[in-house]
């Protein structure tokens, strides 16, 4: 399945000269997407190589808006893929690129370890009104594998739409931010409360948390369980008018340097 691109939903339409730009662009290598819409002001999102010092050049998915590249880390919106995976698979990156996928933690320090990025989580479900909220933060990074992919986020923008589940409690949820969390996986557990293998997925949990966006994908959405927060769960959004709990239909996370001032 092609990736959802939000916040509008709609690609730019392609002119015969932004079509040919792209068509060499995708054998180019860049840094990451902010690369790609500097280098291209025709740039569209879509498929990239990028190429980042000590690891392996690998696919990515850009979102370009405005001008501005995004380079999106994580994408989920059927199924298809199990996020339920060890430690080295979340290192290492998994999935398709067209469709649903983990980057790897080792690309996003890389990405991120030495400069603040912005980071964009954008969430579809048919219980948010007008069924999509983004949740943007202005500072984002994580440390390297000694730390335990250690999480640093803050900055949460109030001029978002999905609420803040990393760094505030919520009506539902009062567990500790998700801030200066190590990263945890099923055979990893950086957590008091062996949340990954709880709750499923690898994830920067503070417990077992407010928000896990590679739980267990759940078609449908409904989730039937009082005492977990499972599926795929962003606690500001979990709950649905009738305070039931609904799983994401589809969510998408990425980031790109903060000193990009094009949104």
């Amino acid at each position: 399945m092609f990736p959802f691109i939000g916040l509008s939903d709609e690609l730019e339409r392609e002119t015969p000269i932004k079509q040919q730009k792209k068509n060499q662009d995708a054998e180019k290598r860049f840094l990451d997407c902010t690369s790609v819409a500097r280098d291209n002001r025709y740039a569209t999102s879509g498929i990239y190589w990028i190429n980042i010092p000590g690891v392996k050049e690998r696919k990515a998915f850009c979102t370009i808006q405005a001008g501005s590249g995004w380079t999106v880390i994580m994408q989920r919106s059927d199924g298809s893929v199990n996020f339920n995976r060890p430690w080295n698979d979340y290192k290492n990156g998994f999935g398709n690129v067209d469709g649903e996928y983990w980057i790897g933690n080792e690309v996003i320090h890389r990405l991120t370890h030495n400069r603040t990025a912005l980071i964009r989580i954008v969430m579809k479900s048919m219980w948010i009104l007008g069924g999509e909220a983004h949740s943007l933060y202005r500072q984002f990074r994580i440390g390297n594998e000694s730390s335990g992919y250690k999480l640093f986020i803050g900055g949460y923008d109030n001029s978002s739409t999905g609420g803040d589940s990393m760094t505030s409690t919520t009506e539902y949820c009062k567990e500790p931010s998700n801030n200066g969390s190590k990263f945890s996986t099923n055979d990893r557990e950086n957590n008091p409360s062996n949340c990954s293998t709880e709750l499923s997925g690898g994830w920067w949990f503070s417990d077992c948390g407010c928000s896990n966006l590679n739980g267990q994908y759940i078609s449908g959405g409904s989730v039937i369980s009082d005492n977990k927060n499972v599926g795929v769960y962003w606690d500001s959004v979990y709950r649905n008018l009738f305070g039931l709990k609904n799983s994401l239909r589809a969510v998408r996370m990425e980031i790109k340097p903060a000193d990009d001032r094009r949104e």
